[in-house]
C-alpha cells in the first residue's frame, strides 16, 4: 500500500509555496494541487517540472485573476480584473450572467498555462465525474477533452464516509 502526501492550494502564495517546498524536500509530499489563477503558481510547476515523481492536481476554483486578459472573459470578471466568484464561510457561491463559451476559454487557457511551465497537463482534476453546476461542467468537459484524470469524488468524501473526518 502505497500513501499519498498531498499539498493543497499550491501557488496561492510564495509562503505557502515555501511550505510546501519544504515538505517536498523532506520526502513526505507526493502530490500536489496547483491553483493555476494565482501569479506564484509559476515558480511551483517549473519547480515541479524538474520532479516528474511528484503527481500534480488542477485545484479548481475562481478566486484569483483569469490567465486569459480580463477582456478576452469580461463575464467571468469584476471591474478590477478578478474574477467574480468569492467564498464565504467555506461555500463559493453562483455567479449571475457567466457566459459558459468564456468558462471553457479561460480553463482551456489555465491547462495550457499548466502545461507550458510544468510541460505537461495536470495529472489528475478532483473535481468529480457529475458536475453540480456549469462552472463544473466546464471543467469537466475541458479535462475530458485533454484527457486528464477525473477523480469521481474527493478526498474529503472518502474519508467521511469511513468515519475518518466529519463533513
Amino acid at each position: 500500500m502505497k500513501i499519498i502526501f498531498r499539498c493543497d492550494d499550491v501557488g496561492y502564495t510564495h509562503v505557502h509555496n515555501l511550505g510546501t517546498l519544504k515538505t517536498i524536500e523532506h520526502g513526505f509530499t507526493t502530490h500536489c494541487d496547483c491553483m493555476f489563477d494565482w501569479p506564484d503558481v509559476v515558480e511551483m510547476l517549473e519547480y515541479l517540472r524538474e520532479r516528474p515523481w511528484i503527481s500534480v492536481g488542477w485545484h479548481t476554483h475562481m478566486w484569483g485573476h483569469p490567465v486569459l486578459d480580463p477582456s478576452e472573459v469580461p463575464s467571468l470578471v469584476t471591474a478590477d480584473g478578478n474574477f467574480k466568484w468569492k467564498r464565504v464561510n467555506q461555500q463559493e457561491h453562483p455567479v449571475e450572467g457567466v457566459k459558459y463559451d468564456e468558462m471553457i476559454k479561460e480553463f482551456r487557457a489555465q491547462m495550457e498555462y499548466c502545461k507550458q511551465y510544468l510541460g505537461r497537463y495536470p495529472d489528475v482534476y478532483y473535481g468529480g465525474g457529475n458536475p453540480k453546476d456549469e462552472k463544473s461542467k466546464a471543467q469537466l468537459e475541458v479535462v475530458k477533452e485533454l484527457k486528464v484524470l477525473v477523480r469521481k469524488e474527493g478526498l474529503g468524501n472518502r474519508l467521511s464516509e469511513q468515519g475518518l473526518v466529519q463533513k
